[in-house]
């Protein structure tokens, strides 16, 4: 072997057994490593030798395999990667059934303060249905767009107060619904259109802060 490459070794501290690839240059390994892959030869090539050497000199098939492998390895300090700003998880948005059912909670706790609360009702309207059942629902007075809650108690001008609760974001007051609350107005109701069971209560809350009365009026009728 010549001094180049043992001078390699000694400055590497590489102590590796010496193979039948030895004295072999990184081109001609190249091109062995090439052919095994290739499925051509498992044995070096008689090419071999004819090659120009590298400016690694005349090196080990050993020793390349590790230069190979020091190569690979990262070397100083790595810099750190940035870390990606996590979005905090927004909690869903309540469907229109929790809102309701969070006032009709909220009703049953209060009823103690007002008892009237004991006559809100929920008027189902909504939901999915056979066409059999629906048609004979609508026969029996199912109509569109009636409120989903009412409360039959006169308080100050009102005969009633009737609500039609819809989810904080993402829903939409069909036309028979809107018709619905205007025609109750005009009959004497206190109508709502209320986004969320907060915005419920508030409501309910103010009306039952009103004069009590017999058959709706002035407030005046006890």
């Amino acid at each position: 072997m010549d001094s180049g490459t043992e001078k390699a070794r000694r400055e590497s501290g590489l102590r590796i057994p010496m193979t039948t690839f030895d004295r072999m240059t990184t081109a001609e390994y190249r091109v062995y490593l090439q052919s095994l892959e290739s499925g051509q030869s498992s044995k070096p090539s008689k090419k071999i030798g004819a090659l120009p050497a590298s400016r690694f000199g005349r090196m080990s098939a050993a020793e390349y395999r590790a230069l190979l492998k020091a190569e690979q390895q990262p070397s100083g300090p790595q810099p750190k990667e940035k870390e990606k700003t996590r979005k905090k998880a927004l909690p869903p948005i309540p469907t229109e059934s929790e809102e309701q059912r969070a006032v009709m909670e909220w009703a049953e706790a209060a009823s103690g303060r007002w008892p009237e609360l004991r006559l809100l009702y929920h008027v189902p309207n909504e939901g999915q249905r056979s066409m059999a059942t629906g048609g004979r629902l609508r026969a029996e007075g199912l109509k569109s767009g009636v409120p989903d809650l009412c409360l039959p108690s006169a308080h100050g001008k009102y005969h009633g107060l009737y609500i039609e609760m819809k989810r904080t974001q993402g829903s939409k007051t069909t036309p028979e619904q809107k018709e619905w609350l205007e025609a109750l107005e005009v009959e004497g109701y206190k109508t709502a259109l209320c986004r969320g069971a907060d915005a419920a209560i508030e409501i309910i809350a103010d009306y039952l802060a009103l004069p009590k009365s017999r058959n709706g009026g002035d407030g005046n009728d006890l």
